[in-house]
């Protein structure tokens, strides 16, 4: 099966990067049914839909199937439950006050964590507010993000900048000399972060596609103290810039001139907490590494299933990886042959 393979990415012979065959993920895939035995209830992940959001069920069943050896409960909800009109006029339904609420509310309200994983447009006011409610009870969100562009916004950057101290840069990231098959696709360096310390130990690389970045700050209250504390968890290479808009280039000399005019330290993943509530929001900025075959590559799946585990405090074992055995070839002698 695929999902006992972990492929990692190396150079070749021409300076091309490509896929290699790291290992197996036999004692891993183990070890996580014993530990789904040993958890005490399941951990509900509410997954977010209705704004262009990757679906789990449709786009990321991998990641699905190995979360379900963790114990997790994956439902997903819809941010226009309860709306009406189009796209661009959405409002409340007018319903009975004593209706009770919707099983998507209720699941919501009952979730450890939720996913937006991609939105593609504006996520409506209502679900906004139950999104703000939800973190302020000291529960937490995975966000996936992708380049926008300046002009579309999907309607948390405020929060995620006033409460979190995350600013979301929708340029693309692009690295000509360490990317992976092409220059928006990036391999990421790793912090020392625990979600990933056992793919430093091991060499297993990652790859972002597609992706912005962010900036990070401690963002400060009236009273002078710290509203959250950030930990960098993924960032690109040094080799790596940025580009606002890609249809103004037309060549690769132009391309690879951006780039040395924009280099600098660029975060693709982190962890904020707000001090207050002690919610945390985790940002990547790509959606697409845990969609599909991309989800196979490298460490992807795997990091996503371990930012998960650590958000909701499971003492999920470490990535235990299988080196390929080298094959021997069969030697005969000529007396055998005969």
């Amino acid at each position: 099966s695929k999902d006992m393979v972990v492929m990692d990415f190396k150079r070749g012979q021409f300076g091309r990067v490509q896929r290699v065959l790291k290992g197996f993920k036999v004692e891993e895939k183990i070890t996580s049914n014993i530990l789904s035995l040993m958890q005490k209830g399941k951990i509900k992940v509410a997954w977010l839909q209705g704004d262009g959001e990757l679906s789990i069920l449709k786009h990321a069943a991998s990641v699905k199937e190995e979360l379900d050896n963790y114990n997790y409960e994956i439902k997903e909800i819809s941010s226009l439950k309860g709306l009406s009109g189009n796209d661009n006029q959405l409002k409340f339904k007018i319903t009975p006050k004593n209706k009770p609420k919707s099983k998507e509310d209720d699941f919501l309200m009952k979730a450890d964590i939720l996913v937006i994983a991609g939105p593609r447009k504006t996520i409506p006011a209502p679900m906004i507010e139950k999104i703000k409610s939800f973190l302020s009870q000291g529960k937490h969100l995975v966000l996936l993000t992708d380049p926008q562009g300046s002009n579309i916004k999907f309607g948390l950057e405020d929060l995620l900048e006033k409460e979190y101290g995350v600013i979301l840069n929708n340029s693309y990231v692009i690295d000509t000399e360490n990317g992976y098959q092409r220059p928006t696709f990036i391999r990421v360096n790793y912090t020392g972060s625990p979600i990933t310390k056992s793919f430093q130990r091991q060499n297993l690389g990652m790859v972002l596609f597609d992706a912005n970045f962010m900036e990070l700050k401690i963002q400060k209250g009236k009273d002078g103290k710290d509203i959250n504390q950030y930990e960098r968890v993924l960032e690109a290479f040094q080799t790596a810039g940025f580009v606002n808009n890609l249809k103004n280039i037309k060549t690769m000399e132009q391309l690879i001139a951006r780039i040395n005019k924009s280099k600098k330290n660029m975060t693709m993943a982190a962890i904020s907490e707000n001090k207050k509530n002690r919610s945390k929001v985790l940002v990547v900025s790509d959606s697409t590494f845990i969609a599909g075959q991309y989800a196979t590559l490298g460490a992807n799946k795997d990091f996503f299933v371990n930012a998960l585990n650590y958000l909701a405090e499971v003492k999920a074992p470490l990535s235990i990886t299988k080196k390929p055995e080298k094959i021997e070839p069969i030697r005969v002698s000529i007396g055998a042959q005969r």
